[in-house]
């Protein structure tokens, strides 16, 4: 998984050592890896595991944490361990549900395998040490909103500042910062007069996770209901306003058939009543302000904000689609 760093030892140090004093175990043994494809080799009383350690398991990160344990699954001869500093009890068992072992820092347990079994539940989170790393600009929300414009149209790299403005719903500074980001951060090659962007799938992963968590919340408008016997498919969406997540998914492939509903849009809610919705506090229908300027020609927001809303809803099912919408190409 790369170059192991000293906090990543810490959080395995720190969970391990209370898993021993919680579950009253004292065969534990942490090796760094030898492969790139998890962090450590752990032995919990003569069971081995490849382990993985992450930052905090949460909803927005979580259909990425899953692919990746998913991923040393199908490469390793081992059963998986996940050690972090925070996950919530819900996630945690939706990891084993998938055969997937959980270990926090607080000494919260579920590893099942074999004869192995310890679940420990219950143990004061630590939330207030599990703390993510501080995004720059770029994967805040002016520079989350640039991305956004430069992955779903490459060739705006090589635009003026103000033809890029044209595209995305910030100020010029803000463009400038985040192209000075974009370079420092080694994400742009430069060839002759001409800028490639380079890395975009890290870019991509990244940009997923930072969008849910914070640009996504500060979309939010509303929730609503489709009116009484209406099929979603007969809703006419009218003016700037487009499908995104299950629906947007199911559009695209019919892999998905949708349960909730996103909509972006900048219209006014009245324009959304007269296509066939109506305001409900708890309703399927999730309205969020459309944050691009540029104006699809279908009803579907860009293919790479139906894959972040998908992996940002935590639901399996809602994985698996994303994972075979970026397999057909974001």
């Amino acid at each position: 998984m790369g170059t192991i760093t000293n906090i990543e030892r810490d959080v395995v140090d720190q969970a391990t050592a209370n898993l021993k004093k919680i579950g009253y175990l004292n065969d534990i043994e942490v090796i760094t890896s030898k492969t790139d494809s998890y962090d450590f080799n752990v032995t919990i009383d003569g069971h081995g595991f490849a382990c993985m350690v992450k930052n905090s398991v949460t909803k927005n990160n979580f259909g990425f944490v899953l692919s990746q344990l998913q991923e040393i699954t199908r490469k390793e001869n081992l059963p998986v361990l996940l050690i972090t500093k925070l996950i919530s009890p819900n996630l945690m068992d939706e990891l084993q549900a998938n055969n997937i072992n959980t270990l926090d820092v607080s000494g919260n347990t579920s590893i099942i395998h074999d004869t192995l079994r310890i679940v420990i539940k219950g143990e004061k989170s630590i939330r207030q040490q599990a703390t993510l790393a501080t995004p720059g600009r770029l994967f805040k929300d002016a520079g989350l909103k640039f991305l956004f414009g430069i992955l779903t149209n490459p060739d705006m790299i090589n635009y003026t500042y103000r033809e890029m403005q044209e595209i995305v719903d910030v100020s010029l500074g803000s463009i400038t910062n985040s192209m000075e980001d974009i370079e420092e951060n080694g994400f742009l090659i430069k060839n002759g007069n001409k800028r490639v962007l380079s890395r975009r799938k890290e870019i991509i992963d990244r940009w997923v996770i930072a969008y849910n968590e914070a640009l996504k919340p500060k979309l939010f408008l509303t929730r609503m209901s489709f009116n009484d016997n209406i099929p979603w498919q007969s809703v006419q969406l009218a003016g700037d306003t487009y499908w995104g997540g299950e629906p947007a998914s199911y559009l695209l492939n019919g892999f998905l058939l949708p349960e909730d509903f996103m909509i972006y849009t900048r219209e006014k809610i009245g324009q959304l009543v007269r296509s066939g919705l109506r305001p409900d506090e708890s309703g399927n229908v999730f309205v969020y302000n459309k944050f691009w300027k540029s104006n699809n020609s279908n009803i579907l927001v860009p293919r790479l904000l139906v894959y972040a809303d998908l992996m940002g809803s935590g639901y399996n099912r809602n994985i698996e689609a994303a994972q075979k919408l970026a397999k057909d190409g974001l």
